[in-house]
């Protein structure tokens, strides 16, 4: 078991301090740098189809991996769903109320992020497809990193169950970067229970199928949640913008990524 002190998951409750175990290794900023030289140097990236007249901010294309393919079924029905995936990530996730998410007729979509000004962060929001989930592997730990097949194990909770609401990068007491979050409605009370019932099991969380987090559960799990262990802040408004925004329904490339507007 391991003991309060070694915690790096702290998760507060109305009327009582209850801890779990947990270490992150989540490696959403190593992601974002992992961006930079497609952004720099790839030869495939070229500038922007099209242009918008809005002054100030970003512009981002990209393409769904099979938007030229059958691999999505209908190309219609894939790029609807695609561009409503990316403005939502880029309105709820990256907080920019005027985003919009537009087809072009070559098959890239569009993105446009006016008074928006963080390239990285946007980029790897836009990119990543971002299926968070909480797994059941029966009382199983599993090596973060290890890649599972989609339906290997019993999903239990999405981050869609999140509130988004609640979701936002800070720093604690000790000026060290976390990320806080609370459960929404039913989800909320389920997953108290299921913390409750499954104490000395492990609490697994995968995103896109790749493990971020194993770790053992101490206690009964309410209320609010902080996740800590982060390596930067940078680390911490990447994981929030994570959690806060619905995953895209087919992985993307990125085509480009520049000045709105220039």
């Amino acid at each position: 078991m391991i003991t309060r002190r070694m915690i790096t998951r702290r998760w507060r409750l109305p009327a009582l301090w209850l801890t779990l175990c947990l270490a992150l290794a989540w490696g959403l900023a190593g992601c974002a740098q992992a961006t930079l030289p497609i952004l720099s140097g790839n030869a495939n990236v070229r500038t922007p189809p099209a242009q918008s007249s809005q002054k100030g901010g970003l512009l981002v294309v990209v393409r769904p991996d099979c938007a030229s393919s059958s691999a999505c079924g209908s190309f219609s029905s894939a790029m609807a769903q695609s561009v409503k995936a990316l403005a939502a990530r880029a309105q709820r996730g990256l907080d920019v109320s005027g985003a919009t998410a537009t087809a072009l007729d070559n098959g890239d979509i569009q993105v446009n992020l006016p008074g928006y000004s963080d390239q990285q962060l946007a980029v790897s929001a836009l990119t990543t497809q971002g299926a968070v989930q909480i797994i059941d592997t029966s009382g199983t730990p599993l090596a973060v990193g290890t890649k599972v097949a989609p339906n290997q194990y019993p999903v239990r909770f999405t981050s869609a169950q999140l509130d988004p609401t609640s979701i936002r990068p800070t720093l604690d007491q000790n000026n060290q970067p976390i990320v806080v979050f609370e459960f929404q409605g039913s989800a909320r009370t389920d997953f108290a229970t299921y913390t409750r019932d499954n104490q000395g099991g492990y609490l697994t969380i995968t995103q896109d199928n790749v493990v971020i987090e194993s770790a053992q559960i101490q206690s009964e799990i309410d209320g609010q949640g902080e996740i800590t262990g982060l390596q930067s802040m940078a680390a911490a408004e990447a994981l929030a913008v994570e959690m806060k925004s619905p995953p895209l329904p087919y992985p993307v490339s990125l085509v480009s990524a520049g000045a709105l507007g220039s």
